[in-house]
């Protein structure tokens, strides 16, 4: 048996929901996990599932793309985890940890670096190692003339990315699979210094 707790941006000041196994296997212990650029909730709450079935209390957070969150990445606030994991923190969880993948493992070694106090460990799934641009999804992908974060109302340095849909349908062309690799390679091997990932 599976106890859901749920929470809203409006009540709450995050969008999740708790997964809490009938035998708690890690007492004192919860982790936030959240998805990549897909912002697919459902997704996130399944896999929040195979954790707790194993005994982990899990926090299915989303970080964009529901009510009361943006709806591109356009400096979306990392202040979201800080919320659930106090809320975690005050309701008797001693050690918390992130786990993201792809877009998700970047905000997880974010969030990571800047609440080192709150977050005991993380597991970033094919991350980056620096802050990236906004992008958008809408009418196909573009870039945005800002951070993909923001901590506390200041936007995150960010490195520019750079992106040409020619060369992007071309790399997926010639890899016969969705692929932005190319796109991110600039960022990992030469970031601006202030925009890397520090302390995790």
């Amino acid at each position: 048996m599976i106890h859901v707790q749920k929470f809203s941006i409006s009540t709450d000041g995050f969008y999740g929901a708790l997964h809490r196994p009938e035998q708690d296997g890690y007492p004192g212990k919860a982790l936030i996990l959240f998805s990549g650029s897909d912002g697919k909730f459902r997704l996130t709450s399944r896999l929040a599932e195979l954790f707790c079935v194993n005994g982990i209390t899990t926090m299915a957070l989303a970080y964009w793309n529901v009510p009361g969150l943006p709806e591109e990445f356009r400096e979306l606030p990392v202040d979201t985890l800080e919320k659930a994991s106090l809320w975690l923190r005050n309701n008797g969880y001693e050690k918390i940890g992130l786990w993201g993948i792809s877009k998700g493992g970047e905000l997880a070694l974010l969030a990571g670096s800047l609440m080192p106090e709150l977050i005991s460990c993380v597991v970033a799934v094919s991350p980056i190692n620096a802050v990236c641009q906004g992008i958008s999804k809408r009418r196909g992908i573009r870039t945005l003339p800002c951070s993909s974060w923001s901590w506390h109302g200041q936007y995150v340095p960010y490195t520019p990315l750079s992106l040409s849909k020619i060369k992007l349908l071309r790399d997926c062309w010639k890899g016969k699979e969705v692929t932005m690799t190319n796109i991110y390679r600039p960022v990992v091997e030469h970031p601006l210094p202030e925009s890397v990932i520090q302390g995790v």
